[in-house]
């Protein structure tokens, strides 16, 4: 079984008020939107979100993903990886995804889904060289995320040795492309029409 965890439990400061999970894309919340394209790659989604009740929370009614609440609601990436990855069941991999990214697709999933089982982690590469996401973990990894905390994420994890880490090019940007502000909402809109 291979799971997706969407950390989506951040709060999103640089937004001024305005919760970027819950913008539609496509008609509706990016969070929906990015936990069914998880859903037609994986066999279970995992949403990290702020609280039980959250709105980010209810735009998920009726998708089948699970969401659990992030122990430490002022806690740092690493925190909800950390308590995302406890909470998964048994796995043979799962996919880290970052839930402010709009144009990642099944394309994403698909392409990194390709190459498992030859590197422990793997994650797309855009056209500019740039490492993106979704990044899997294969389960052999996982207990190294119980020491996560703080901002850094998986960072540690990946960097602890490249051996082990594979990458898949994409011919785009897709996979690094996040929208934290309206100025970058804006602009995408503009540029997407979406």
């Amino acid at each position: 079984m291979i799971a997706a965890l969407i950390l989506a439990a951040g709060r999103g400061t640089r937004m001024r008020g305005i919760d970027k999970l819950l913008e539609p894309v496509d008609g509706q919340p990016l969070l929906r939107q990015q936990v069914e394209i998880a859903q037609h790659a994986c066999d279970l989604v995992v949403v990290m979100v702020p609280q039980d009740g959250h709105p980010r929370a209810q735009a998920l009614a009726g998708t089948n993903a699970q969401c659990i609440a992030v122990q430490d609601p002022l806690g740092g990436l690493g925190d909800s990886l950390r308590d995302g990855v406890a909470a998964l069941p048994e796995v043979t991999g799962f996919f880290v995804v970052l839930s402010d990214m709009p144009d990642i697709t099944k394309d994403e999933y698909n392409l990194v889904a390709q190459t498992l089982g030859h590197k422990q982690i793997v994650r797309p590469l855009t056209a500019s060289g740039a490492a993106g996401h979704p990044i899997y973990f294969d389960a052999i990894v996982r207990p190294e995320f119980a020491f996560l905390s703080g901002d850094t994420g998986a960072q540690s994890i990946i960097a602890r040795d490249s051996s082990r880490v594979g990458y898949v090019q994409q011919n785009d940007n897709r996979a690094r492309r996040d929208l934290d502000t309206p100025e970058d909402w804006a602009a995408w809109r503009r540029e997407t029409g979406r």
